[in-house]
């Protein structure tokens, strides 16, 4: 009559990504009217369980390697050189941070190499009294960063060497002290999808009571 034989079953919803293997794909139906961008990022955000690291914007929980605090016990330690004069001030910093495991995350150990110059531009000459002071401050900031580990295991994403120039004006009044910084990434040579860190501007205010 005929032969029945098993045999392997048809692989619905699969296919190859690059030719790195199988994934699972979908078809996700949007409803009329809603934000396509934000059913995208709907469904990229993480679903998994929360745990004590539970920062989330808009959009869900944060990844561990974006969050404040890890929640682990770091070790940190370091040596600071300073040398000053009338005119101008110099400081030196070399530091290490051992960073643990908290949450099976533990983010990768950090050394920093660091060096800042500030110049008094106004006044020239210190006549009497105690004046208003106006400095011009550089700031050189070397970081390397060890990959974090997920699981135990090494994050490919994550890591590497950031090279940062900050310039900016300082106002040293007798009660006030007004700073303001443009931090600039020179060099940035991160290991796999790290992210890069932008431009930022500080500004800061203190008052001396």
């Amino acid at each position: 009559m005929g032969t029945v034989a098993l045999g392997p079953a048809m692989q619905r919803g699969q296919g190859k990504l690059d030719d790195q293997g199988v994934t699972v794909g979908g078809i996700v139906v949007m409803r009329y009217g809603e934000n396509a961008l934000a059913t995208r990022r709907a469904l990229r955000r993480d679903q998994g369980a929360h745990g004590r690291d539970d920062d989330c914007d808009s959009h869900g929980r944060l990844p561990a390697s974006v969050q404040a605090g890890s929640g682990s016990w770091d070790y940190f330690g370091g040596i600071v050189m300073t040398h000053q004069t009338l005119r101008y001030q110099m400081d030196r910093q070399i530091t290490y941070r051992e960073n643990t495991v908290a949450d099976d995350f533990e983010a990768g150990d950090v050394w920093r190499l660091d060096g800042s110059l500030e110049y008094r531009l106004n006044p020239l000459e210190i006549a009497g009294g105690v004046p208003a002071f106006i400095y011009g401050a550089l700031e050189v900031n070397l970081i390397h960063e060890g990959r974090n580990r997920i699981d135990g295991r090494r994050d490919p994403d994550s890591g590497g060497t950031r090279l940062f120039l900050t310039p900016g004006p300082q106002y040293v009044g007798r009660r006030w002290i007004l700073e303001g910084a443009l931090q600039v990434p020179v060099v940035q040579d991160l290991n796999g999808g790290a992210l890069e860190t932008d431009y930022i501007l500080r500004a800061d205010a203190r008052l001396n009571f």
